[in-house]
């Protein structure tokens, strides 16, 4: 998000503007894994949460 902030409006906006539809599910996506989350912050499921963002981390980028 700093990347974005930091760079010319001019440049993303025809980005925004030609993938909106992807874009917008993302960012869906991203609402909605945040508000999962949130309703498990007190809960096991939060350990979960956590391992699975763990093997993510360490996955090989070479294998994606």
């Amino acid at each position: 998000m700093t990347r974005l902030g930091a760079s010319p409006l001019s440049m993303w906006r025809d980005i925004a503007h030609t993938n909106s539809d992807a874009i917008a599910q993302t960012l869906h996506a991203l609402e909605q894994r945040l508000a999962h989350l949130r309703e498990n912050l007190k809960t096991p499921e939060l350990r979960d949460e956590f391992d699975r963002a763990n093997r993510f981390r360490l996955r090989d980028p070479k294998k994606l």
